[in-house]
């Protein structure tokens, strides 16, 4: 008796053992947006791996369809792989055991916002308060992870006495996951 081989995929196996690992989870942790905040290592363990080998697979897609390629990261990969693929960017994932739909490649969002603050009462001296400028980004990295990260300045101007001109700025960054 002789054993025969051929060669494995291991990308294909790796995405069937993430896929079982999400299925134990399950388990324990209906997918649904009640449990969004719901958060352990094994959630961690399934989100890097899934991560980690996206990096590989893109990383290697865009070595296959350009050899000089230098795209290291997600943003690059999306640039690369949505150039050669164009519709890739709305591709829509189906997982109809956990009643969802994901779109995998979904743009980055940026949004930006300027205020000019003036004093509305006729006041003697200047009306001038100040300007906040706000701003964000949301990207949603594989449809299950939404990073979000936002900026506010607010600069004080004329209508404050000099002693009391100060600026002022909040930022946050978030990570939602969503099952």
């Amino acid at each position: 008796m002789a054993i025969q081989t051929q060669a494995s995929i291991p990308h294909w196996n790796y995405l069937l053992a993430i896929e079982r690992d999400l299925g134990e989870i399950s388990r324990y942790i209906e997918f649904d947006e009640r449990n969004d905040s719901c958060f352990s290592i094994e959630l961690a363990k399934v989100l890097l791996s899934a991560g980690a080998e996206t990096d590989v697979v893109c990383k290697q897609l865009c070595k296959i369809l350009d050899s000089n390629s230098r795209a290291n990261r997600i943003k690059g990969y999306r640039t690369e792989l949505t150039k050669a693929f164009p519709p890739i960017s709305n591709f829509t994932v189906a997982l109809p055991r956990f009643g969802m739909n994901l779109t995998p490649w979904a743009k980055w969002t940026f949004t930006v916002d300027y205020f000019q603050y003036k004093a509305q009462k006729n006041l003697a001296g200047p009306k001038e308060l100040g300007t906040e400028i706000d701003y964000g980004i949301i990207y949603q990295y594989s449809g299950l992870i939404t990073f979000k990260a936002a900026n506010s300045a607010f600069n004080a101007d004329k209508g404050f006495p000099e002693a009391n001109r100060q600026k002022a700025s909040n930022s946050s960054i978030e990570a939602q996951i969503k099952f």
